[in-house]
């Protein structure tokens, strides 16, 4: 009977300590999404908002494209501010898409750049790796 009530109260102290770690939404989701519905994904479903904010700048890379490859042959998209890219709204802008078994490239227009977005597999198992923790 004393084991099981102290089973009882670990899962419940976990419970209480998993609850107490609420995710915070990103300040980069408000560009995008509705207060509302950010506090709602906070309250119902905090690994989602956690995603979306590890999303934020784990789904994609800028890279050099390689001159030997020459000109890229690629969707092109202009990024004015590579410091404060908020990718959601370079989704929307541009409509970009993203393939779950495959990296997708985006020229960067005006520079020898591209936009990287992991598949979907690669970026699932990074957050997962991430959420881990």
């Amino acid at each position: 009977m004393m084991r099981a009530l102290a089973v009882i109260f670990v899962l419940f102290a976990a419970v209480s300590v998993h609850g107490q770690s609420a995710v915070e939404a990103d300040q980069r989701l408000f560009d995008v999404f509705e207060t509302d519905y950010l506090n709602r994904m906070q309250a119902d479903h905090p690994v989602m908002l956690a995603r979306l904010n590890f999303y934020l700048d784990n789904a994609w890379f800028i890279t050099e494209y390689p001159t030997e490859k020459g000109n890229p042959d690629l969707p092109e998209i202009t990024i004015e501010d590579f410091d404060n890219l908020n990718i959601l709204k370079l989704e929307a802008a541009y409509a970009l898409s993203r393939d779950f078994n495959k990296r997708m490239m985006y020229s960067i227009k005006g520079t020898d750049k591209v936009l990287v977005y992991y598949s979907g597999k690669e970026f699932t198992e990074s957050f997962n790796a991430f959420y881990r923790k």
